[in-house]
């Protein structure tokens, strides 16, 4: 090779090497040249997790080599379509931006199944319908030949319980449940009220409160915080011995009671409505808030907090009496359900799904709908949620992170009611589905 070609290849290489190391340096600190804006960026990474794991992603339509959860590092600053798929289940997509030397996590995504649902027992449309907390129990009235029955069924092997009939319409009983999701307290209003109760450890029948104790009670319902049973004669609390069925006077009530760490609440209307309380062992009660008008009920909660609502469902009332100083919350809603830590209180109107934060005082709008929402409750691990809404059952994300995603995961003539397992893989529905009213059973993922 001639001296001139030598020299040439030389400086070629050396110009090479002063164009290419630099780019080699700033490529593996992360810094990409970006088209779209015309000039060299530092990347940023996106942090992806879902729930059940081993998804596929596309960013603006290709394909990535990884499955969830990853680490998409390199990302050129810019606005991304973020797809994530996995096979039987709901995609999941949003329109995210990702920033230089910036971190995008994307690690609370929860896929759901496209399993319909399926039907676990066949039931006359219930009237009444109520489960257990942990959701091992679903009780329902539904109307027969001659006038209504009870069923109660174990979730996890669908066998069933007809342990109650009556000649009353399914429209006047109400069912509550205990703490410990064993005991079910019966309320038939009517022609002839009373308040029955059914055990799971003798399931074949149920027994009447007035019968067994000898006081005929005008009220009965369950301490929010404890499986404890109270009664209401003559104005007068009872607490009542579940397997006795003894009852022991415990001093004057109130109007709408309920019972959170071994103190009555309830309702005076003297000249202005009024919530009060007393300890179960004093007998002087002392006003806690002033209500609008008197026709509030309580509504069962976390068993710290103690939360009322009005009868046309415009007015939810909620306060934690724990600490030096009562706090309280008052916001436009008619049912609501506290987080697992007792932080986040998610309830809802007929149109509106909101979300009261008790750490930091702020109240959110979830979502505005056309139609009547029916219930709402939180899935665990609480990223989610999922509601009811003109026969149809969704979920939603409950942070707003680059917008909410709606999910409709399965759609019924009628929802009853509907509640999630514990651990947030499986929903129970009381409802009508093609013409078949019972309980029906939804994987989630």
């Amino acid at each position: 090779m001639n001296p001139r070609a030598r020299r040439f290849l030389r400086w070629t290489f050396i110009a090479t090497f002063f164009v290419l190391a630099p780019a080699v340096i700033l490529s593996t600190a992360g810094y990409r040249y970006n088209f779209a804006r015309g000039r060299v960026e530092r990347t940023g990474v996106v942090v992806l997790d879902t729930r059940p794991t081993g998804a596929s992603i596309s960013l603006n339509g290709k394909l990535q080599k990884t499955e969830t959860p990853t680490q998409l590092g390199k990302v050129t600053p810019g606005t991304y379509v973020v797809r994530v798929e996995k096979a039987n289940y709901h995609p999941w997509s949003k329109t995210v931006s990702v920033g230089s030397r910036e971190s995008v996590f994307l690690n609370q995504i929860s896929l759901y199944r496209t399993d319909g649902p399926i039907p676990v027992i066949t039931l006359g449309s219930p009237a009444e319908a109520a489960f257990s907390r942990d959701v091992r129990y679903g009780a329902a009235v539904s109307s027969a030949s001659s006038g209504s029955e009870l069923s109660v069924i174990d979730t996890r092997n669908g066998s069933a319980y007809l342990p109650y009939r009556s000649s009353e319409d399914a429209d006047v009983f109400r069912l509550h449940w205990s703490q410990n999701g064993r005991l079910l307290l019966i309320e038939r209003t009517g022609k002839n009220p009373a308040f029955l109760l059914w055990s799971a450890y003798d399931p074949e029948r149920v027994r009447d409160l007035s019968e067994e104790t000898g006081f005929a009670f005008t009220e009965a319902f369950w301490a929010q915080d404890a499986d404890r049973l109270y009664g209401v004669a003559r104005n007068i609390l009872y607490q009542i011995d579940t397997e006795l069925f003894s009852a022991v006077a415990m001093g004057a009530s109130v109007t709408a009671p309920t019972i959170v760490n071994d103190t009555l609440y309830g309702i005076v209307t003297d000249e202005t409505p009024s919530l009060v309380r007393r300890r179960l062992r004093d007998t002087a009660f002392e006003t806690v808030a002033q209500l609008p008008n008197a026709q509030f009920a309580p509504v069962a909660t976390d068993g710290r907090r103690v939360t009322y609502a009005a009868s046309n469902g415009d007015h939810l009332f909620t306060i934690d009496p724990s600490g030096e100083h009562r706090t309280a919350f008052e916001g436009r809603g008619r049912e609501g359900v506290w987080s697992a830590d007792n932080t986040r209180l998610f309830y809802w109107n007929e149109l509106e799904l909101r979300i009261h934060d008790a750490r930091t005082g702020t109240d959110e709008l979830v979502d505005r709908l056309s139609g009547a929402i029916t219930q709402a409750a939180w899935q665990r691990p609480e990223w989610n949620a999922l509601y009811a809404a003109s026969g149809t059952l969704y979920a939603i994300e409950t942070t707003d992170r680059f917008g909410r995603l709606t999910v409709p995961l399965a759609t019924f003539e009628t929802i009853d009611r509907f509640a999630v397992a514990p651990n947030g893989d499986t929903a129970f529905i009381f409802g009508t589905r093609d013409d078949i009213s019972g309980l029906w059973k939804l994987r989630l993922r």
